[in-house]
């Protein structure tokens, strides 16, 4: 859980943690006005679940499609490859721009 928070600090994302009868659930709360720099850009290839959720208009499902989609497919090629996956589309994808990466793939 320390890891989430201290990337959701870095993103400059609030957050609100809930226990419930369940496991703990994150849930963003405020975005940064201004987009993530990239070095603090979230890399699609190898982003967690819990990593993904912490972007804008992601959610537990659509972070976990993220990922299904990525072991089953391979790595993403580019921001906009995210459009691949189920769910997300140009929207979303414009969205999320200044907050994701695909860094990892040119260093494979």
């Amino acid at each position: 859980m320390a890891a989430v928070l201290a990337l959701a600090t870095s993103l400059g994302v609030g957050v609100v943690l809930s226990r419930g009868g369940g496991p703990p659930e994150v849930k963003v709360v405020a975005a940064a006005d201004e987009p993530a720099p990239a070095s603090r850009a979230i890399d699609l290839n190898t982003a967690t679940v819990e990593e993904l959720i912490l972007l804008p208009g992601i959610g537990p499902a659509r972070a976990q499609a993220i990922v299904a989609d990525r072991e089953r497919r391979g790595p993403f090629t580019s921001v906009d490859s995210l459009d691949r996956v189920r769910g997300i589309g140009p929207r979303t994808v414009e969205g999320l721009r200044s907050y994701v990466t695909v860094a990892s793939e040119s260093h494979r």
